[in-house]
């Protein structure tokens, strides 16, 4: 829309028949990153879920960046990773679904009380909050014009995660 807003209708395609990873896949990883929409249904959900399992066994951090079909469709499930994650990445409207709570502070010491270390909520054109032990901070944006918002969220989470493995501070992480 003109003011940024998108509206997806999305189909599933080969996703659903996505088959187990071959063990040899997490050979040199240091990151497993999962996108929520991965654990939705079928082969795909299975197949996601082994690789977390694998990746935990490995004791590889996983980062997973929420979506809300997959919080309604498994709401308990998604409570029951928090504590096995490194790092949870979620909007608004995911982490009112998830933490229903009067502020967003508040909602994310709810989270980090599930043993969650780090919360990072994407706040749009306000920027992201940045929630850990002993940390919720709010960290602005610079104005750009909103032309296209699809992939808005994934490139965010992309560049977080490469300055977070390149050792930057969590500050310079978002930015």
């Amino acid at each position: 829309s003109p003011g940024g807003e998108r509206t997806i209708f999305s189909f599933r395609g080969a996703n659903v028949a996505l088959a187990p990873a071959p063990s040899t896949l997490l050979d040199g990883a240091r990151w497993l990153h999962i996108s929520a929409y991965a654990l939705f249904e079928g082969s795909q959900r299975r197949s996601t879920l082994e690789l977390l399992d694998a990746a935990l066994a490995r004791k590889l951090p996983i980062s997973l960046d929420l979506c809300l079909p997959v919080l309604r469709a498994w709401h308990h499930e998604i409570e029951a990773l928090l504590p096995r994650l490194a790092i949870l990445f979620a909007n608004e409207h995911e982490l009112v679904a998830l933490c229903p709570a009067p502020t967003q502070d508040e909602a994310a010491a709810q989270l980090l009380g599930t043993g969650l270390p780090l919360a990072v909520i994407k706040l749009g054109p306000r920027g992201c909050l940045l929630a850990s032990s002993g940390l919720s901070q709010q960290h602005p944006t610079f104005p750009v014009p909103a032309l296209d918002t699809n992939g808005c969220g994934d490139a965010f989470v992309a560049g977080f995660l490469a300055a977070h493995l390149r050792g930057a501070e969590l500050a310079h992480s978002v930015g």
